[in-house]
């Protein structure tokens, strides 16, 4: 789908993909990292996060949020593999 609407509309840059947790997936990731397009996936409590020294699931990452609140990281960590 995204290689049809770059297709249509090629000289627009993607902002950003916003995209619900059925979207995660390593071929899907990937893409999105290869092509530079900057994204924001909701994630399951099952996957997890992975930085330089340990793995963390999300529960644990974001265990000072309330329902409806969001918080952006501060530094990259993979998840999926990538």
């Amino acid at each position: 789908m995204l290689h049809l609407f770059q297709a249509i509309f090629s000289n627009q840059n993607i902002a950003y993909v916003n995209a619900d947790r059925e979207f995660i997936g390593k071929d899907w990731l990937s893409y999105l990292v290869d092509k530079s397009i900057p994204f924001c996936i909701c994630i399951r409590e099952c996957d997890h996060l992975y930085d330089a020294q340990s793995s963390l699931s999300p529960k644990v990452v974001f265990s000072n949020l309330q329902v409806g609140e969001i918080q952006i990281l501060s530094k990259p960590r993979r998840m999926a593999g990538i």
